[in-house]
């Protein structure tokens, strides 16, 4: 019931951007670090938050869907954290960020796809 997974040197989605309270984030997916343009149905993502101004936290999910009821990364205020999440992809390809409160400094880096 899987596909194939396909490993890939770690390449930048989004490179450091702040997210602000109650922020999200478009990330286009396929055809980027090393993703191919189609055939990909979730990508393996590290997902990194700087510098957070106060506790809070990410979700990491498929573009279209509602923000979840789910966290990928909890942090405490100026923690920086690093999760790896398999998110399943949206519609265009794409993935969505969710920033729940206060501000902060997020990257994303692709380290594989599953076709």
């Amino acid at each position: 019931s899987g596909g194939l997974v396909t490993a890939l040197p770690a390449a930048d989605l989004m490179l450091p951007t702040a997210l602000g309270p109650a922020a999200q984030f478009y990330v286009p997916v396929l055809g980027r670090g090393g993703v191919p343009a189609g055939g990909v149905s979730a990508v393996w993502v590290v997902v990194t938050v700087k510098t957070p101004t106060t506790a809070g936290y990410l979700a990491v999910y498929p573009n279209s869907l509602t923000v979840p009821g789910t966290s990928n990364l909890n942090w405490a205020a100026g923690r920086n954290v690093a999760a790896l999440a398999l998110v399943p992809l949206g519609i265009g390809g794409a993935i969505r960020l969710y920033n729940a409160v206060g501000t902060s400094t997020v990257s994303v880096a692709v380290l594989g796809w599953v076709s």
